[in-house]
């Protein structure tokens, strides 16, 4: 069957770079085009990805992934970057060779990403070349159940070679995403990679005790919401964090973190996972396992300052200098304050 073109339908218009039709019409994802002619169609528009998302419909915490194709490809550019004048082009690598090269196992953590996404013909060479690069696509539909397009095939090979992860690892980072609702968020899997790879979780044991890790934080966290009226379905990864090690390193329980939740509600007025921290990390220093713990360090600490003595050079129990504990768990934690911490 033929098409042709409605005629009337020129009386609105807007225009695209014919590179976008030459070079990119087999390559780009459903979501990269989207993106795209929402883009040229509003190019007056404030960049909301809330309103991008509703128009195009596209999960809105995959709107940058897609418009990085666009970047990478010298489509568009950032809102402030200008561009490098003279500049050669970025030649891609030769078909099946995808150009990525696994992480070193000195490197603290991968920055520095690969130049080009790889095309669906150095895809094919992988597939062809590697039954381990069959396997993981292949499972990792199965897992993620749907099929998987350019797109995501290129952000599995990227975690396989830029990040170094093995296939049983990606596969477990791809079940967990199916376990919390994510499975249609390659966004997620990749920013659960990443992390992985920098933590040295390099193997399905390691991976399988994350996972089982990040399982008791959600659990905890769930109870933490039933019983504060917090309203975020999920923690950051900054509060995952914090549960695990209040819980796995410290040992302490639900009661007392509740407990340090409510001391920093009455200092703060809101949940502040940095300053429920620095409360932790002073009970755990001095010894402080159980409320009534809690209630004696809090009245030795009242009485010397009364007495006008120097709190902090009480003996293990009495000391509460919540400042300088919060001042020592920053020093601990390189973590920086994030959203809802």
């Amino acid at each position: 069957m033929n098409y042709q073109i409605n005629q009337e339908v020129y009386a609105s218009a807007f225009f695209l770079p014919t590179s976008v039709a030459d070079e990119h019409l087999r390559l780009a994802g459903k979501a990269n085009l989207k993106v795209l002619l929402w883009l040229f169609r509003n190019p007056g528009q404030a960049q909301d990805p809330a309103v991008i998302s509703r128009q195009t419909g596209i999960p809105e915490d995959e709107i940058d992934d897609a418009m990085l194709y666009w970047v990478e490809a010298g489509i568009i550019r950032r809102a402030g970057e200008a561009a490098a004048p003279g500049k050669p082009a970025r030649q891609a690598p030769e078909a099946g060779k995808s150009g990525f090269h696994p992480v070193a196992e000195t490197d603290p953590e991968p920055e520095v990403r690969p130049a080009l996404r790889i095309t669906p013909s150095q895809i094919a060479a992988r597939l062809a070349e590697s039954d381990d690069i069959a396997y993981l696509m292949n499972q990792a539909q199965a897992l993620l159940g749907r099929t998987l397009g350019h797109d995501a095939q290129a952000d599995l090979l990227e975690i396989h070679d830029f990040y170094g992860l093995d296939t049983r690892v990606i596969l477990t980072a791809c079940q967990y995403a199916r376990t919390v609702g994510k499975q249609n968020n390659m966004r997620f899997i990749k920013t659960l990679a990443k992390a992985w790879s920098r933590d040295g979780v390099d193997t399905f044991e390691k991976a399988a005790q994350r996972v089982s890790q990040l399982m008791q934080s959600n659990a905890l966290w769930e109870q933490l919401r039933k019983a504060t009226g917090i309203e975020t379905p999920k923690p950051t990864d900054y509060q995952s964090e914090c549960l695990y090690r209040w819980t796995q390193e410290m040992g302490f329980s639900l009661e007392m973190i509740l407990l340090a939740y409510d001391r920093t509600a009455e200092k703060k007025g809101k949940i502040d996972f940095r300053y429920m921290n620095g409360i932790l990390q002073s009970w755990y220093k001095n010894g402080v396992k159980t409320p009534a713990d809690a209630e004696a360090a809090q009245r030795s600490f009242a009485n010397r300052l009364r007495a006008g003595q120097d709190p902090s050079d009480a003996g293990s129990k009495s000391s509460y200098d919540i400042e300088k504990a919060l001042a020592q768990a920053r020093q601990l934690d390189p973590t920086k304050t994030k959203r809802g911490q």
